[in-house]
């Protein structure tokens, strides 16, 4: 990174720590990590990354410290499926706040992006295999605009446990496993809320939005355009259908 770079990215930081010690609110963290992850995922091609994160940190510990005193910040250990996907390995501190996992601004390694061995061609099946792979990786791109996505607001641990479930699933609908974009994924509740149903990790399922209402509907065979959905649905798409469904108070399918 220039150093140019360096003091735009802690001056970034400083203001956004220096936001949440004034008002500290789950939206304040959110987008805290957003910002983390967006620059974490911009600069990572830059060979010396991890030290220039390193420094930066080391230069906005006052502003971290603050934060702990204040009790804003608390130390932790727990994780969620986006700390185990982009922070697994390193030992640095965490902090929880408000409920929400604060993403650590020094884990950050280098990466060249698009690399690719001299041997690698499209007509070997590994090779093939190994591009198929990365398509179902979730990127950091995903994830700030899934974050971002238009829907009802709920609660601190729905917008976590939200965005974990999208990781976990590693951006596929849970009906059919279909790879899914940022635009057309929604979280259903498995016990809807209405019916007592909690926002907890195990009660949240990605699915794509054209199928949600196929499961709150009593019999979606009398909807041409439900029907034409179902129409491309296999056994085992049909299956998981009929089990979302039930957990809501509606029949199976017949």
């Amino acid at each position: 990174m220039s150093p140019k770079s360096k003091n735009k990215v802690e001056e970034v930081i400083r203001h956004k720590l220096i936001k949440i010690r004034k008002s500290p609110t789950p939206g304040k963290i959110m987008m805290y990590n957003a910002n983390i992850l967006g620059m974490q995922n911009y600069y990572k091609i830059a060979t010396r990354v991890s030290q220039d994160f390193n420094d930066i940190r080391h230069k906005v510990h006052k502003n971290i410290k603050s934060l702990l005193y204040r009790n804003i910040f608390n130390m932790t250990q727990e994780k969620n499926k986006v700390i185990e996907k982009f922070y697994t390995g390193y030992r640095c501190p965490r902090f929880k706040s408000n409920g929400i996992l604060v993403y650590p601004m020094e884990a950050v390694k280098h990466d060249i992006r698009g690399q690719r061995k001299p041997e690698f061609t499209i007509y070997n099946a590994n090779d093939r295999k190994a591009i198929h792979k990365e398509i179902k990786i979730v990127s950091v791109t995903e994830i700030e605009m899934f974050r971002k996505g238009t829907y009802k607001s709920k609660s601190v641990k729905y917008e976590d446990n939200r965005l974990s479930r999208y990781v976990a699933q590693k951006g596929c609908c849970g009906i059919t496993g279909e790879r899914l974009t940022p635009f057309n994924a929604i979280c259903h509740h498995k016990k809807p809320t209405a019916q007592g149903g909690t926002d907890d990790y195990d009660n949240l399922i990605i699915i794509k939005k054209d199928y949600h209402m196929l499961i709150h509907n009593n019999n979606p065979t009398t909807n041409p355009k439900y029907k034409a959905i179902l129409e491309t649905f296999d056994l085992k798409a049909v299956k998981k259908l009929n089990q979302l469904s039930t957990e809501v108070g509606n029949p199976k399918l017949s």
